[in-house]
C-alpha cells in the first residue's frame, strides 16, 4: 500500500493502526505473561485486557501528539470495542458474500447495523463519564520520538533481559524531563498576540506568561468552535484564559500593542498614527486609501470571514500603497511577539 501511495505514512489513521498492531505483537505477550489465571473466563478477560494495554501503550504518544488528550477509561471501552469488532468484521464480510441474495443480505445488514449503533451509544456513554479524559496535553515531535524510544528500550529489555536497556530508558527519560522543564521556562516568559485563522471566528489572544486575555465576537462564537480551532494552540502555549473572553472592542491595547478593529459601521474621523495592527472585520464605509492614510498601521490583518472580493481589494490596495497585509484565511494565523 505504501508503495502505491507513500503519503499514507502521513495519515493519522494509518499511523495509529500500524503502531497499534506493532504494540499488540510486541507488547501483548509480555503483559499477558505476567499472570496466568486458572479459570477460562478470567483468562480470556485477562487476555483482552493485555491486548488493550499493549495497544494503548503503543498509541498513547500519537494520541497526545495529535489529539492532546488521554482516555482514562480505555480498558472499559476496549472491553466493549474488541469483542464487538470481532463480530462486526466477520458479519460485514459475510454480508458482502451474500450480496447476491437480497433476503439474507438484508438480515445480516440489520445485525451489523444494530451492533454498530449500540457500540456507538456505549462509547458515547463512556466518553461522557466524569473524568473520562485528561485533556490539554501537549508534546513536541522530538518529545514524541523520545517517548517511543523509551517504550522501545523497555520492550527490548523484556525480550533481552539486559539491564542496559533500562539504563537507556532512564537516560531518555531524563532527556524528556529536561525538554519539558525547558519548555516550561519558555512558557513562563512568553509574550505574544495571536489572531486565529478559523472559519466563522474572530478571536484575538494576548498571551503573557501562562495567562491569556482573550477578545472575540461572542455572538458568532460557540464553545465547540473554540475547543476545535483554538484550544489546541492555547494548550501548546500551556496558558489559560484569565478573563471571560471579552467582546472584541474597537480599540484593544494589550502587551504594548494598539489594535484597531474596524467593522462596517465604523468611520475614522481623525488621525490615529499609533496603530500597530489594523484588523478589518467587515466591508468598511470609508475608502481603503483614506483609512490607511489616517491610521498608517504597521500591518493590516484581514478577518477570515471577509468576502473574497473585499479581501482581494484590501490586499491590492495595501500592496499598491506599501503596507504589509496578512490575510488570515490564506496566510494562516497571525502570531506576533510582544
Amino acid at each position: 500500500m505504501l508503495v502505491l501511495n507513500p503519503r499514507f505514512m502521513l495519515d493519522v489513521g494509518f499511523q495509529l493502526s500500524y503502531v497499534a498492531v506493532a504494540g499488540i505483537i510486541l507488547i501483548h505477550p509480555q503483559v499477558y505473561g505476567l499472570w496466568k489465571p486458572k479459570w477460562f473466563v478470567l483468562d480470556k478477560l485477562w487476555s483482552l485486557t493485555a491486548v488493550s494495554i499493549a495497544a494503548q501503550v503503543a498509541t498513547f504518544p500519537l494520541g497526545i501528539y495529535y489529539f492532546h488528550q488521554f482516555p482514562n477509561y480505555f480498558l472499559l471501552s476496549n472491553w466493549i470495542v474488541i469483542p464487538a469488532v470481532s463480530v462486526i468484521l466477520p458479519m460485514g464480510m459475510l454480508m458482502i458474500s451474500f450480496a447476491w441474495l437480497p433476503e439474507v443480505y438484508v438480515f445480516i445488514e440489520l445485525i451489523v447495523y444494530t451492533c454498530i449503533r449500540w457500540l456507538g451509544k456505549l462509547i458515547s456513554w463512556i466518553s461522557e463519564l466524569p473524568m473520562s479524559t485528561v485533556s490539554q496535553l501537549e508534546i513536541s515531535m522530538i518529545e514524541l520520538l523520545v517517548i517511543y524510544a523509551i517504550i522501545s528500550s523497555l520492550v527490548a529489555f523484556f525480550f533481552t533481559r539486559r539491564f542496559k536497556m533500562v539504563l537507556i530508558a532512564l537516560g531518555l527519560g531524563c532527556i524528556l524531563q529536561t525538554s519539558r522543564l525547558s519548555e516550561s521556562v519558555r512558557n513562563t516568559n512568553q509574550n505574544l498576540m495571536t489572531m486565529y485563522s478559523a472559519p466563522g471566528l474572530d478571536v484575538m489572544d494576548f498571551v503573557r506568561g501562562r495567562s491569556i486575555v482573550s477578545y472575540m465576537e461572542s455572538e458568532s462564537t460557540s464553545e465547540k468552535q473554540i475547543q476545535y480551532h483554538i484550544s489546541p494552540f492555547r494548550s501548546a502555549l500551556n496558558a489559560t484564559v484569565v478573563n471571560d473572553s471579552s467582546s472584541l472592542q474597537t480599540v484593544c491595547i494589550q502587551n504594548g500593542l494598539f489594535v484597531l478593529n474596524l467593522k462596517d459601521s465604523l468611520e475614522i474621523l481623525s488621525e490615529m498614527k499609533a496603530v500597530d495592527i489594523l484588523h478589518i472585520q467587515a466591508r468598511t464605509i470609508q475608502r481603503v486609501d483614506q483609512i490607511l492614510a489616517l491610521t498608517e498601521p504597521e500591518v493590516v490583518v484581514l478577518s477570515p470571514n471577509l468576502e473574497w472580493k473585499v479581501r482581494s481589494y484590501w490586499k491590492s490596495k495595501c500592496n499598491k500603497l506599501g503596507y504589509v497585509c496578512h490575510d488570515l484565511k490564506n496566510d494562516g494565523a497571525y502570531v506576533r511577539e510582544t
